[in-house]
């Protein structure tokens, strides 16, 4: 695997790995907060105009090894009688003063459901904060030499799958019989 690729898969999995680990202290911080409204109306009927505002744990700017993570976006929000978390982080880093270039941006976007709302206005329960962080894979930290390996072995069959594939000579419509 050229040294590129293997700093993508890198990045990738650091800033999934930072993403999930910085969700899970802003769920285990605001879902304590929101316990106190349940039954109470927390938004307008216009949408994300809060009746309750979150002070967020997390500071706008978090700093890491060769760059900085922003936080974009992090509000709660209403969608179809659910609460939610839309929470989004901006990784940049590396330089575009050096040759080759190691600059980069990656961004993180998830929207987490966090309980059900009457009429997209009134808090009428909140789900279990290990079952959120389960359910979205927030307790998953993933490990470079294991998804290089997969992303490899993956690439190996997906190159003896076209082989094979080229062998067929008949149209593309038969492959459902298969």
């Amino acid at each position: 695997m050229n040294n590129q690729i293997s700093k993508g898969i890198n990045l990738e999995v650091y800033t999934t790995n930072e993403f999930n680990r910085v969700v899970k202290l802003e769920l285990a911080h605001i879902m304590p907060l929101l316990v106190a409204f349940i039954g109470k109306k927390i938004f307008t009927l216009k949408g994300r105009a809060k009746i309750f505002e979150v002070a967020f744990l997390q500071p706008k700017v978090i700093a890491f090894d060769g760059g900085f993570a922003q936080i974009n976006m992090c509000y709660l929000d209403n969608q179809y009688n659910k609460l939610v978390l839309r929470f989004k982080l901006c990784f940049n880093g590396g330089s575009y003063e050096t040759t080759p270039r190691t600059a980069y941006t990656q961004y993180l976007e998830r929207t987490i459901e966090l309980g059900e709302l009457e009429n997209n206005e009134k808090l009428l329960k909140l789900y279990d904060l290990n079952n959120i962080i389960a359910s979205y894979g927030f307790d998953t930290v993933l490990d470079l030499e294991d998804e290089i390996k997969a992303i490899e072995e993956y690439a190996k069959l997906k190159a003896l799958a076209e082989k094979a594939k080229s062998k067929i000579k008949v149209s593309s419509d038969m492959y459902r019989y298969v």
